[in-house]
């Protein structure tokens, strides 16, 4: 027996595969590990999504512009189809004009606002945004879905702003108010719907300023419809797609 032998034997001295990190359960694979490993596994689904969402609507909050314009322009639009068109519009039947332009218009209108989400995701992929966060721990579908959360809050606060001038300008509504609160939301989930379209043509856009060009094909497709003439006084060709 050599000495290294009788050192390693040696009584109060632990020897090879003694030690206290030695034992079942704690070697590599071992508590530790496993703990290290959960410290890893970062935010879940609806938190990720959360912070992404309250990061893009404080990013709206400090660029009022972006708030401001869709807005605006969603409100000027209403105010001239219904003081400089509306005269010149009479087949509405019993109801007069402004009662039939506002329900279509605070529909279509999202459209003004949701424009804006491809723009702003294109902007986010361009600036490496959306690289940082693929670096994080979290799921790659929670970035987009804050991205959808935050622009839905957007369109839902154009809607609002829409109703409201509505009802300043004339509108008042048929039905009951459960009945009216029933519709915005469901123009609301309209908006949503279509705020993931445009978030695509954002991801798939390159820049902000093609995505700006695709989402803007969209727009017109807004006037082939319902919503601010009848279907009646359209072409017999357009009344079979825009009664659909």
């Amino acid at each position: 027996m050599t000495s290294i032998d009788i050192t390693l034997k040696a009584p109060g001295r632990p020897g090879p595969g003694s030690g206290p990190g030695s034992g079942p359960g704690s070697g590599p694979a071992g508590p530790a590990a496993k703990v290290a490993a959960g410290a890893n596994r970062g935010a879940s689904y609806l938190v990720a999504s959360g912070q992404v969402a309250v990061r893009t609507l404080k990013q709206f909050v400090r660029t009022p512009a972006l708030i401001i314009a869709g807005t605006a322009q969603g409100a000027l639009f209403l105010l001239i189809f219904r003081y400089v068109f509306g005269g010149a519009v009479g087949h509405t039947g019993e109801l007069n004009y402004v009662n039939f332009l506002v329900p279509g218009f605070v529909v279509t209108g999202v459209l003004f606002q949701g424009m804006g989400a491809s723009s702003g995701v294109a902007a986010d992929l361009e600036g490496g945004l959306f690289d940082r966060l693929r670096s994080l721990p979290i799921r790659l579908l929670s970035i987009v879905t804050g991205r959808v959360g935050a622009d839905s809050a957007l369109v839902a606060w154009g809607a609002f702003v829409m109703t409201v001038i509505g009802f300043a300008v004339g509108f008042r509504l048929g039905g009951t108010v459960a009945q009216g609160l029933a519709a915005f939301g469901l123009t609301v989930l309209f908006g949503f719907a279509f705020v993931w379209l445009f978030i695509t043509m954002g991801l798939v856009a390159g820049s902000p300023q093609a995505a700006q060009g695709l989402s803007f094909l969209v727009f017109p497709l807004s006037f082939v419809s319902s919503a601010y003439v009848p279907v009646s006084t359209m072409p017999g060709w357009m009344q079979g797609v825009t009664s659909r």
